[in-house]
């Protein structure tokens, strides 16, 4: 089955928000996971998902917390464990 990317960013992202993610941060989500799958990287797209909605189910994902970035060195981030989102924090 093929669909379309911008129905699957919405699909995700209609996903990610029935499991109380805010929608601005699902967005961010959503099109980080589309377009690690666009650029040949499965294994960091959409079939994170289940994962993902598994982590929130047992409170191991917080959705709506911000990244607390501690250090910033370019190619280096350093960031305390308040178990946010990867993605949100480009």
């Amino acid at each position: 089955m093929l669909i379309k990317t911008t129905e699957l960013h919405h699909l995700i992202t209609a996903i990610l928000t029935a499991a109380k993610v805010p929608e601005k941060e699902a967005d961010i989500v959503a099109e980080h996971l589309v377009r690690a799958n666009l650029t040949g990287h499965d294994s960091h797209g959409v079939g994170m998902l289940p994962t993902y909605l598994r982590s929130i189910k047992r409170n191991l994902l917080q959705p709506g917390l911000p990244a607390d970035l501690k250090t910033d060195q370019g190619s280096i981030l350093i960031s305390t464990a308040n178990v946010d989102w990867p993605e949100s924090r480009s």
